[in-house]
């Protein structure tokens, strides 16, 4: 296990060009806009979405591996949608089995090219190959998340899963799985009090 320090999210948004704010922009008004009738967040302001859960997702920018890249349990499209935005050249696939969720991603989604939306749960879901990192946000437990999509992977992929607090408990039952694992604490002034720490989760024993 190997606990560092990682990153400042402020250091991310000047490598922003004028599509990327414009597309991020978009996708934050629509959830505003889709919160009025499904409760998406719990956040229901622009500035509140774009600190908590936007800049948040892109924490995950330096440890995503190669360009096939799915979001489990996807929800409002965090963090797989930001993503998307600022990472061009990798696809991303949205999982959730919320209908009325998937029925949001389906319209966020329409100025994406690089992004697929599937309305379905881990288990009923068998793409052709398997994808080169698995991302998720706030989801399950750990060990539940490798259980729920270790189909979806083969030896090479890369599980990223974002918790709040140091996850000690999860952590001992990964260990019991005797997987390899890194934990990376992420600090932001744009974060303030809120604690957040990528678990990098390596299926090779």
């Amino acid at each position: 296990m190997n606990k560092k320090e990682t990153l400042k999210i402020e250091n991310l948004l000047p490598n922003a060009s004028p599509a990327m704010m414009l597309k991020s922009s978009a996708y934050i008004s629509l959830i505003v806009k889709w919160n009025k009738i499904y409760s998406l967040t719990a956040t229901k302001t622009e500035e509140e979405i774009f600190a908590k859960h936007f800049l948040d997702s892109l924490t995950l920018i330096p440890f995503i591996q190669g360009k096939n890249i799915l979001d489990f349990g996807s929800g409002a499209g965090f963090p797989g949608i930001p993503l998307a935005i600022f990472m061009p050249v990798c696809h991303f696939t949205l999982l959730d089995a919320n209908k009325k969720k998937a029925r949001f991603l389906y319209q966020a989604i329409l100025n994406l090219p690089n992004v697929t939306a599937i309305a379905k749960r881990s288990e009923n879901f068998n793409p052709e190959k398997p994808f080169d990192c698995i991302i998720t946000r706030a989801t399950s437990s750990l060990k539940n998340i490798v259980e729920q999509v270790k189909h979806l992977c083969d030896k090479n992929t890369v599980i990223l899963a974002m918790k709040g607090k140091y996850p000690t408990e999860e952590l001992k039952e990964l260990d019991q799985l005797n997987l390899s694992y890194e934990v990376h604490k992420i600090e932001s002034t744009e974060l303030g009090a809120v604690e957040r720490h990528i678990i990098r989760i390596n299926l090779r024993k």
